[in-house]
């Protein structure tokens, strides 16, 4: 993996808000231009940073890139940080949509339409945590064996762990389904930003059925849910 590097740079194209490992972890990528004689080059955010709102023409210091394997793609880290420049701070010609592959495809698969709709959570059949690799690079990938797929580390001594919750819900036709939500939506519906402590299953599945019913609003895409707000009922 090469050494990380610092970038300046002007947003040309954005892709959809994605999710990979089963809806665990959510990606987003941007293609980004610094200079006129070149093309744009593409980066994958991840998580939070995912999760941010990008339009064409922002300027963007991103911090602690890095080359994924031998792509062109840059990736970033947990400590990476992206702030907002004055979008007259570089000034480039805007070129359109430049990459047309499946990282930048739009999701159409959403079962009742584009649009964002009302749901209720209305119990919650298991509640667990999990530990994950605590590198940054790997992105909380939740480890197996007390090893990490990723990276390979054993018997690591820094522990980190998210939570994920099987719900049963009603959306907005009237029909029920079962879904998995996980930790950064989790953290979104319970209005709790540290669900770490309550560190076994028991209490987190206890906390979690103390909140029911939860009133939500988010869009079902590609199979998954992203959490848009929450209302929890007994707060009215």
């Amino acid at each position: 993996m090469n050494s990380s590097c610092d970038i300046i740079a002007k947003v040309v194209q954005t892709s959809p808000l994605k999710y990979r490992r089963n809806g665990e972890l959510p990606i987003k990528f941007l293609a980004l231009q610094d200079t006129p004689n070149e093309g744009p080059v593409k980066i994958a955010l991840f998580g939070e940073d995912a999760q941010r709102d990008f339009n064409e023409g922002d300027v963007l210091s991103v911090t602690q890139t890095y080359r994924w394997k031998d792509t062109q793609t840059l990736s970033t880290k947990k400590s990476t940080k992206i702030e907002y420049l004055p979008q007259d701070s570089l000034i480039l010609q805007q070129t359109g949509p430049c990459f047309n592959d499946d990282d930048f495809s739009a999701d159409t698969t959403n079962s009742l339409g584009s649009e964002p709709e009302e749901f209720q959570i209305m119990g919650i059949t298991s509640a667990h945590k999990y530990q994950c690799c605590p590198n940054s690079e790997c992105r909380n990938k939740k480890l197996e064996n007390d090893s990490c797929p990723t990276c390979k580390g054993k018997s690591l001594t820094r522990q980190t762990y998210f939570s994920a919750a099987q719900v049963v819900l009603r959306r907005s036709d009237g029909s029920y389904e079962m879904r998995k939500i996980f930790h950064t939506d989790l953290k979104l519906l319970c209005e709790m930003p540290d669900l770490n402590t309550m560190e076994e299953d028991p209490a987190l599945y206890q906390f979690l059925t103390g909140l029911l019913p939860i009133n939500a609003r988010g869009l079902f895409l590609n199979g998954k849910i992203t959490i848009m707000s929450t209302k929890r009922q007994h707060d009215r």
